[in-house]
C-alpha cells in the first residue's frame, strides 16, 4: 500500500513513519514505541510536501519510559517526563529524530533504573528547544545498595527524573524512621508551545516501613504511611484526543498515560505484605504497563526484585481534511 495520497490536492505530501493510523476522523496518526517494549528505539519520519496540507500543525504527545521501583520495601518508579503540543507544532519537510526510551529495568539484587528519555524534534530545532522526555526516576531502595544496609544514604532515596521516583521505607531498628523528600519531577518545558505533565515522588512515612509512591504526569506521588501499604503512585495524565486503544494499543486504564508507581509496605503482624504495583497495572503486577512511560512498582520486604518500568511512547496527528 502507497504511503502517497491519492487525492488531487494531496497527492504530492507523502508522511511516513512508525505504524500509520487512518480511523477515519479526518486526522492521520502515527505511533511510535520501543521495539518489543524493552530497547530504546529510534524511528524514521519523514515529512514531504507539507506545505500542501490544509493545515501542516500537529499535535504531538512524547513521554519518556518509566523508572523502575526501588527494592526491599522500596519507592515506587517515576513516570517518564510527558510532554503534549496540542495542535501547534508546525510540520516541517525533511527527515525528523524519533526515538522512544525504554523503561528502566533492575539488573540484579539491589538495582534499580532511572528510565531512558524519549525524543522528537526537526533537525532545524534549536537544541535547547528540542522536545526531550525525561525518563523517570526509580524509586529508593531500603538496606540495600553500595553505602551499607541501613544507611540513610542516597541509595535510600528516591532518584529524580521526568517525574522522581518514590524514597524508600526505613526501619527504626536502624535508626532509620523514614522522612526525607521523593525525587524531584525535573521535566523541562522545551518551548512554549509545549505543555509539561510531571510528578514529584512520595517521601517515606514519619514511622517508616512503607515506601513512597513515584510521581506521574497527573500528580504527586503518595506519602508512604507507618506499619501499612505503601504509598500509592501519582496520577497518570489522559489526553483525550490520545486513548490508548484508539491508537492501536493495549488499554491503558482510564486512558491515562504515565502514572507514577506504587510504593510497598509492610504492615503489622497479622496483615499481608503489599508489593507496590506497577503504574496503570493490575493489583497483582510489579511491572508498568508497556508503551505509557508509567513508573515501575517495588518489592517486598523480603523480595529484592524491582518492577520494570513502562517503555515510553510518541504519537503524531495531523488534520487529513
Amino acid at each position: 500500500k502507497s504511503d502517497k495520497w491519492t487525492d488531487s490536492v494531496l497527492r504530492d505530501i507523502t508522511i511516513t513513519g512508525g505504524n500509520k493510523l487512518t480511523p477515519g476522523d479526518g486526522y492521520t496518526y502515527h505511533v511510535f514505541v520501543a521495539d518489543n517494549n524493552t530497547t530504546t528505539t529510534t524511528h524514521n519520519f519523514s515529512v514531504l510536501n507539507a506545505s500542501k496540507l490544509s493545515s501542516a500543525n500537529a499535535s504531538v504527545m512524547v513521554i519518556g519510559g518509566g523508572g523502575s521501583g526501588g527494592p526491599k520495601l522500596g519507592g515506587g518508579g517515576g513516570a517518564g517526563g510527558m510532554l503534549f503540543a496540542d495542535n501547534n507544532l508546525v510540520l516541517e519537510d525533511g527527515d525528523y529524530v524519533v526515538i522512544v526510551g525504554d523503561g528502566g529495568v533492575s539488573t540484579g539484587v539491589g538495582a534499580r533504573d532511572n528510565g531512558s528519555s524519549s525524543q522528537f524534534y526537526h533537525p532545524s530545532t534549536p537544541t535547547p528547544t528540542r522536545a526531550i522526555a525525561l525518563g523517570g526516576g526509580a524509586g529508593g531502595g531500603w538496606d540495600v545498595g553500595p553505602d551499607g544496609p541501613g544507611a540513610p544514604n542516597a541509595w535510600y532515596l528516591g532518584l529524580a527524573g521526568g517525574s522522581g521516583g518514590g524514597t524508600a521505607g526505613g526501619s527504626p531498628d536502624d535508626g532509620n524512621n523514614g522522612g526525607g523528600g521523593g525525587g524531584a519531577g525535573n521535566q523541562p518545558t522545551p518551548s512554549p508551545i509545549w505543555t509539561v505533565y510531571r510528578g514529584n515522588g512520595g517521601p517515606a512515612g514519619a514511622e517508616a516501613y512503607a515506601g513512597g509512591g513515584g510521581g506521574g504526569a497527573g500528580g504527586n506521588g503518595g506519602v508512604g504511611p507507618g506499619d501499612s501499604p505503601g504509598g500509592a503512585g501519582g496520577a497518570g495524565q489522559a489526553i483525550p484526543i490520545f486513548p490508548g486503544p484508539g491508537m492501536g494499543l493495549p488499554a491503558i486504564p482510564s486512558n491515562k498515560w504515565a502514572a507514577g508507581g506504587a510504593g510497598a509496605g509492610y504492615p503489622p503482624a497479622g496483615k499481608p505484605q503489599t508489593d507496590g504495583i506497577g503504574g496503570g497495572s493490575a493489583p497483582t503486577e510489579k511491572d508498568a504497563v508497556t508503551n505509557s512511560g508509567s513508573g515501575g512498582g517495588t518489592g517486598l520486604y523480603n523480595n529484592p526484585q524491582t518492577g520494570k518500568g513502562g517503555s515510553g511512547i510518541v504519537i503524531v496527528r495531523y488534520s487529513t481534511v
